[in-house]
């Protein structure tokens, strides 16, 4: 369903970190931009498996609170939501980049 999209802003991102040299040597120890990148997307993505699998269980009779079914379900719409605008503010920060002449 939504991991399909995920899996293209990973590969956008993964695609823009390869064109920008984000790794390059003058990195300063600790976690790199690309990881923190990394590790918000999959944490977004462990959200929409969740919200996910509380649907199964709702619907299958597993779980009978549907509160906590409709937490799970906005929560990942939520992250989801922000994810999209994180990267909508990357590829303009991007683009401007690209069009800034050296």
């Amino acid at each position: 369903m939504s991991d399909l999209r995920i899996d293209d802003i990973r590969r956008q991102l993964q695609d823009i970190s390869l064109k920008s040299n984000l790794t390059d040597k003058t990195e300063k120890p600790g976690e790199s931009f690309s990881n923190i990148l990394k590790s918000a997307i999959d944490g977004v993505n462990d959200d929409q498996i969740e919200a996910e699998q509380s649907i199964k269980n709702y619907m299958s009779g597993k779980e009978t609170n549907l509160h906590n079914t409709l937490l799970s379900l906005e929560k990942a719409d939520i992250s989801f939501k922000m994810m999209m605008q994180v990267r909508g503010k990357l590829m303009e920060a991007y683009q401007q980049i690209m069009r800034t002449s050296v």
